[in-house]
């Protein structure tokens, strides 16, 4: 039988970001509950090279509203290695013992400045500096997503859609 392991998720895999807008805070969550001693999270857009064709990253947090946030070290890592906005390292160990892997384990911050629509590879594994991990832990299971920017028009229709639904209740309740 194999060991259960933790199991990183893009929650949803499927991020959905607002079109041309910065500042937009999407988690990553974890599963499995094993004891871990921290985590070396690897984020990346794409192939993570420098590139005006994709959305940017412009922070992580792996500490604020984390699994890690009572027992850590401080946030440390490379930040924006290879010099390049979509990719970003953050790390942090527990300051004494260990910790259940469940629940969220990043925040990260994106930038869609000047993108209207598109979708992208969010990868947490087979990133330009290797996979993300947890430090003490047996297994970690990985899991890539993606990031998607919906055209304009999709945001309106589904306004157009919602407007009525929403006072259609209100007024049945």
């Amino acid at each position: 039988m194999a060991p259960r392991g933790s199991d990183f998720k893009n929650d949803p895999r499927n991020l959905v970001l607002n079109p041309n807008q910065a500042g937009q805070q999407r988690t990553l969550s974890v599963t499995g509950g094993d004891p871990v001693q921290g985590i070396d999270l690897e984020v990346q857009i794409g192939d993570g090279t420098s590139s005006p064709t994709r959305p940017t990253i412009t922070a992580v947090n792996v500490i604020s509203g984390t699994i890690f946030a009572p027992n850590n070290t401080g946030q440390s890592g490379a930040g924006f290695a290879f010099g390049t906005p979509t990719f970003y390292e953050a790390t942090t160990t527990t300051s004494t013992g260990t910790i259940a892997a469940n629940g969220i384990i990043a925040t990260v911050t994106f930038d869609t400045t000047g993108f209207s629509d598109g979708v992208w590879a969010l990868k947490l594994a087979g990133t330009r500096n290797g996979d993300s991990d947890f430090p003490g832990a047996a297994t970690t299971i990985i899991t890539n997503g993606s990031i998607s920017v919906p055209e304009p028009g999709t945001f309106a229709l589904l306004l157009v859609c919602a407007v009525p639904l929403a006072f259609r209740r209100r007024r049945s309740a």
